[in-house]
Order: C-alpha cells, then sequence, then structure tokens
C-alpha cells in the first residue's frame, strides 16, 4: 500500500493506493453523501440567527399588540379617548417587516445547508 501526500491551498490531502485486490470498507451512505461539514457549520449558524431573528420579531409584535390593546380598551364613557399613534404603529409594522425579510433569507440559507449536510428543512405557513 502507498501514499501519496498533496497540498491543495491550505489543506493537505493524502491519497492511499491499494493493490487491484483491495477495497476501503465505506459507510452505508457511501462516500458521496458524506456530512458536509462546512455546510453543517453554516447550517447551525444560521439556525442559531433564526433563533435570535423570531425573538426580536415576537418582542416587537408584543409591542405592537400593546399598542393596539390599549387603544382597543378606551371608550369614550371614561370621559376620555386616546388617540392611537398611527405613527408608532407604522415603524413597528415597518421593523417587523424587514425582520421578516431577513427571517425568509435565513431560512433559505439554512434549507440549501440543510440538503448538503443532512438536516431536516424548514418549512414556513402563512396564517
Amino acid at each position: 500500500m502507498d501514499s501519496i501526500i498533496q497540498s491543495v491551498g491550505n489543506r493537505s490531502i493524502v491519497v492511499i493506493v491499494l493493490p487491484d485486490d483491495q477495497t476501503i470498507p465505506t459507510s452505508e451512505k457511501g462516500f458521496s453523501e458524506m456530512t458536509d461539514y462546512d455546510a453543517l457549520g453554516r447550517y447551525t449558524e444560521a439556525s442559531s440567527k433564526l433563533s435570535s431573528l423570531l425573538y426580536e420579531r415576537n418582542e416587537v409584535i408584543m409591542q405592537l399588540q400593546k399598542l393596539t390593546s390599549v387603544a382597543i380598551g378606551m371608550s369614550i364613557s371614561a370621559g376620555v379617548v386616546l388617540v392611537f399613534n398611527v405613527v408608532k404603529a407604522q415603524e413597528l409594522i415597518g421593523k417587523i417587516s424587514k425582520l421578516e425579510e431577513e427571517i425568509n433569507s435565513t431560512i433559505s440559507e439554512i434549507n440549501t445547508n440543510a440538503t448538503k449536510c443532512g438536516k431536516s428543512t424548514i418549512r414556513t405557513s402563512v396564517q
């Protein structure tokens, strides 16, 4: 059995040359389906980013919910009518919209890398 060491960029590759009558046992997956660790790293990083984005979106939605619930709770019989802060509501909706774009982009990145490293993809649902 001979071996050859070859440098490719900043990595070294070892090539093992076997006699014709020997083979290297492989896993059931085979070499073509082995885990792509670079993709796994990108998948993990994007998954973490998605968690942060979802948390941030939930915080902004709760701010919007609080803003709307105060306005809904007021009645003329209380002698005071609370003016709904439309500008603040639009600002919060704008933040949500930007977060949704980033969330969708991150989900796309997760799904692209999931297929490369054998992880589950994420589906979205609109309600």
